[in-house]
Order: structure tokens, then sequence, then C-alpha cells
């Protein structure tokens, strides 16, 4: 089995990296959730479960991707596209700057992330079972 190309590596790590934050952000939504007045609990705690949901998803992702499990390119495909998502509905829930500049880049590296794992010689290192 040929070596791990560069690129996969580092999306595997990225995506660990990401989920352990995104694991770490839905447990403080749901926290703040618990605290708040019920108006607000109900978003909140719906962005935190999509969160915590978005964590799980890349975990998963990291694991498949460095294992070199047949449905880790799918996987990823669809976790980076709800990624971007979420990134779009930060940006319309909090315009600060800082917000701003955050979720841009993340949704800009979600994209170069969809385009290379669309890549045939990419998916060509995942073969079905």
């Amino acid at each position: 089995m040929p070596s791990r190309p560069l690129g996969i590596v580092l999306v595997a790590l990225y995506s660990a990296f990401t989920a352990v934050l995104a694991l770490l952000v839905a447990v403080l939504a749901l926290g703040v959730a618990a605290m708040v007045g019920r108006e607000s609990a109900g978003w909140i705690s719906l962005l935190g479960l999509a969160v915590l949901a978005l964590g799980i998803v890349l975990a998963a992702v990291a694991y498949g991707l460095w294992t070199r499990q047949p449905w880790a390119p799918q996987l990823t495909l669809y976790a980076y596209w709800a990624s971007a998502g979420l990134g779009v509905v930060a940006l319309l829930y909090d315009t600060s700057a800082g917000n701003m500049i955050l979720q841009i880049v993340g949704i800009v590296l979600d994209l170069v992330i969809i385009r290379y794992i669309r890549k045939p010689e990419i998916i060509a290192l995942y073969p079905a079972t």
C-alpha cells in the first residue's frame, strides 16, 4: 500500500483538531443554553447539537482518512459541506470582524478540502471493498 500523501495527513490532522474544538464548543454551547432564558435556549441548544454532531463526524473523518476506510472520502465531503454551511450560519449570527475573518478562513479551508478529496488520485487511495 503506498504511503499517505501529505494532503491526506494534513486533512486527517486538521479534522481531528477541529473535532476536538467542535466537541468543546458544543459542550460550552449546551452549558450556556442550560443557563440562559427560555427564548434563547432553543436556538443555542440546536446550534450546540449541530456542532456536537459535526465534531463526532469529523472524528470519524480523521479516523477514516488515516486508516484508509473506503467510506472516508464520501464522509469527508459531507462533513466539510456541513462545516461550510455552519460557517455561513455563524457569519449571519455574529458579524463582528474577528468572527467574520475566522469564518471566512474556515469556509475557504472547507472548500479547499472538498476540492482536494474529490481528486481522482485521492479517491483511488480508498477503494471500495
